[in-house]
């Protein structure tokens, strides 16, 4: 919800952040007379971090995908990938024969063909990948050249131009990091750029459908310091914008209802730090109440129910994954 005040002649915006936990501990929540549980028990999403949520229209539900790594155990590496879709009232396992499951991938799901695409990823260190992947309720792999193998990357897909964008991640020397920019069809793969931003890990990338470029946020160059930078990307070039706080491990969607891209989560953080991005600045929005600080979270927003949805994340205070389901309206 927000508030409007004028100071000196120009409306000034003040967004108070309300979130909901409508679930946690990845367990279903209590049915009323009349629902039925969509899930079995058992089947909810496990706690993980560095897994990737995404809207998908063909499903008409917020999906996600690759729950289960980022902590002290994991699954076996031959385990499928595992697609859970959320009702509004409990996750519902939609597909578990997928790809090796990996996390740290690109994740994006092309609205024009109504597909959720991956990229790459990784189990640990001896399984990096680089492979694509299509899923629409089926899975299929797409063949031909794209990027190198690498994980700690990113996607968006750009809703004008038709494209999939990837920037950044490592492979495997992991104090190496790729600042090559590379766009997804469809069909094959294509490098748009070499020049631009630095190469980088732990950022977050995503279309902002009212400035329609796709923007980059945050993350660090191996080695160093969290930054803080803003760029947007137009198809052909990067131009650096306004920069925000300093933050690595974050995500960002981009919140219809509001017109507006959100960033969350993330190192260093004492709480779960949403910022708005209006026009070129970066907005902290005021935190009634909500998830606790959390790293590599993600959340997608669910257009036909005008709800962010959040899941899961790591602890930054300690070794712990979450496995609760928030919603901010």
């Amino acid at each position: 919800m927000s508030t409007e005040a004028t100071a000196g002649g120009a409306a000034v915006r003040l967004f108070v952040a309300v979130f909901l936990v409508v679930a946690a501990c990845g367990a279903t929540p209590p049915q009323t007379p009349d629902e039925t549980p969509t899930s079995p028990q058992g089947e909810a999403p496990p706690a993980s971090a560095g897994h990737s949520l995404v809207y998908a229209n063909h499903a008409g539900m917020v999906v996600l995908v690759n729950a289960g790594l980022g902590g002290m155990t994991s699954p076996a590496a031959s385990t499928p990938t595992r697609i859970w879709g959320w009702t509004g009232t409990a996750w519902r396992l939609l597909d578990s024969s997928g790809p090796p499951v990996r996390n740290l991938g690109g994740v994006a799901y092309d609205s024009r063909r109504n597909v959720l695409v991956l990229f790459g990823g990784s189990y640990d260190a001896t399984h990096i990948y680089g492979d694509t992947w299509e899923w629409s309720g089926s899975w299929r792999q797409v063949a031909g050249d794209g990027p190198e193998a690498r994980d700690h990357t990113q996607m968006a897909y750009d809703a004008d131009r038709g494209r999939i964008v990837l920037f950044g991640g490592s492979g495997t020397n992991p104090n190496v990091a790729f600042r090559e920019t590379w766009e997804f069809d469809g069909t094959r793969w294509q490098r748009a750029a070499t020049s631009g931003p630095a190469g980088r890990v732990h950022h977050a990338l995503q279309y902002d459908a009212q400035a329609r470029r796709t923007v980059m946020y945050g993350g660090f160059v191996p080695g160093s310091a969290a930054l803080g930078e803003t760029w947007t990307w137009n198809g052909t070039t990067w131009e650096q914008a306004s920069s925000g706080p300093a933050r690595s491990h974050l995500r960002m969607a981009f919140h219809g209802r509001l017109g507006s891209l959100l960033a969350f989560g993330g190192f260093p953080g004492t709480d779960l730090n949403l910022l708005a991005r209006q026009g070129e600045q970066w907005t902290s929005l005021t935190s009634a109440s909500g998830p606790g600080a959390r790293y590599l979270t993600d959340a997608a927003y669910d257009p036909q129910r005008q709800r962010l949805v959040l899941f899961g994340g790591g602890d930054p205070g300690g070794s712990t994954l979450f496995a609760d389901t928030w919603e901010f309206d």
